[in-house]
């Protein structure tokens, strides 16, 4: 896929402190399938353009690895690697942040959304169950960390969170912990609940701001006509 974007409304902020417009460009690929019990995908992306005067040079991969065991519960094990660059230098006119253009809502990264595919890594497990046709249960555990120290720790929204100039603080910046069910109550209505816990890290004690866990419990109900 290609996605090109202009902006030409003075809104942006070079790194020289210049204000002007955004124009950039973004390939990727992804592809995924499933064979012998194994699952699998695997997105690549790139980007170039333009912020103000800086030159867009930023990246991303995302990759993941499933096995289902044929067996009672059909237990399935995966594993999710996530990377997005981050800007290395806040002066030198090249800008790294790689921009996920959209929020992802859950699709990478957990469910409470506090890590955008954006200046950041992620590797998750992924443990899922099915004790009956309509019931599965999810356990997902997640490692955040940022790319670069100098560049922000950004939500899922791409807003910047926090911000370390210094590079000296830690890039761990937590984990998350995912308990999910998702249920079929019948042929039109569908339920999925369940409580995300992040763990605050090192990064998130280094810089100012509150350092707190967070809870996120969450229930919803889809009927379909």
């Amino acid at each position: 896929y290609l996605f090109g974007r202009e902006f030409n409304d003075n809104a942006f902020t070079g790194e020289n402190g210049a204000v002007g417009d955004l124009r950039d460009f973004t390939l990727g690929a992804r592809f995924k399938g499933k064979s012998s019990g194994f699952d699998y995908s695997v997105e690549g992306v790139f980007q170039t353009g333009k912020y103000v005067d800086d030159d867009i040079r930023a990246w991303a991969f995302a990759g993941t690895l499933g096995y289902t065991f044929d067996m009672d519960w059909k237990p399935r094990v995966g594993i999710e690697v996530t990377h997005a660059s981050g800007d290395d230098d806040p002066l030198d006119g090249d800008r790294g942040t790689f921009d996920p253009l959209f929020p992802f809502a859950h699709f990478y990264q957990g469910f409470i959304d506090i890590l955008a595919w954006k200046n950041s890594q992620d590797f998750a497990l992924y443990f899922k169950v099915a004790p009956t046709d309509t019931l599965t249960l999810h356990l997902d555990i997640h490692n955040f960390w940022l790319v670069e120290e100098t560049d922000a720790w950004y939500a899922d929204s791409g807003a910047a969170i926090r911000r370390d100039t210094t590079g000296n603080s830690d890039e761990r910046v937590g984990n998350e912990i995912d308990l999910h069910a998702r249920l079929a109550a019948g042929k039109f209505v569908k339920f999925w609940g369940g409580a995300s816990y992040f763990v605050s890290g090192p990064f998130v004690e280094d810089t100012p701001g509150s350092d707190r866990n967070m809870l996120w419990v969450f229930l919803q109900m889809v009927v379909d006509f």
